[in-house]
């Protein structure tokens, strides 16, 4: 049963451009999730194909801390480009993960948080740090 509409989900799967579309519909998430079916390990795919690329679980991470603006966020994570740091806070705001707030004054100034759907990845976070801790002797990186 799919948590978030209270329905099974029909159909296939959806590409990235109908669920974000269907995100940002007036029924938000619920109307992307409900259409997506994922055969055999679906929980485990559905949650990758939401925070499954390089750097959505290190934005995760830094925003559970609290609020942050754009630059910190980009100090915070090492390696990542403004391009591609814009293109993942738009995702996780898609998803409903992030809120993104701008002020306006000069200079704009931009602040994201997580919501409250985004603060549930606390424990999956929490997860994926214990475990890199406790298995990267195993791996030459």
């Amino acid at each position: 049963m799919n948590i978030y509409s209270g329905n099974q989900p029909t159909g296939g799967q959806i590409t990235d451009n109908e669920h974000r579309s269907g995100a940002e519909s007036a029924g938000g998430v619920h109307n992307a999730i409900s259409k997506v079916v994922f055969p055999g390990n679906g929980a485990i795919k559905f949650t990758l194909s939401v925070v499954g690329d390089k750097w959505k679980l290190l934005i995760v991470n830094e925003l559970l801390s609290g609020t942050k603006r754009f630059a910190e966020l980009q100090r915070a994570i090492e390696g990542i480009s403004q391009k591609m740091l814009t293109q993942q806070l738009r995702a996780l705001e898609a998803d409903h993960l992030l809120s993104r707030k701008v002020y306006a004054e000069v200079p704009l100034r931009v602040e994201y948080t997580l919501t409250k759907l985004g603060m549930t990845l606390k424990p999956l976070v929490d997860v994926v740090q214990w475990w890199g801790q406790e298995h990267r002797k195993w791996f030459k990186r």
